[in-house]
């Protein structure tokens, strides 16, 4: 029996932690499938975090820009 590979859409954001929350909001809002977050700061001064959220490999890259760029 064969089975269908499935591939997934990873988007990569890299924010201050202030706009975590909305950014979440916003990949969940476009039909995200998950999120991890990840501190990526290089300065204690400048905290940073990094976004991966995980789409459905449907979805046309073209069509999820847009949909991430209205949310």
């Amino acid at each position: 029996m064969l089975r269908r590979r499935r591939c997934f859409l990873r988007v990569r954001l890299t924010l201050p932690p202030a706009d975590e929350e909305r950014a979440v909001a916003a990949c969940w809002d476009a039909g995200c499938l998950g999120v991890q977050t990840r501190s990526t700061a290089t300065d204690r001064r400048r905290p940073r975090l990094t976004l991966e959220a995980y789409f459905p490999g449907r979805i046309r890259p073209p069509v999820l820009g847009a949909r991430l760029a209205t949310a």
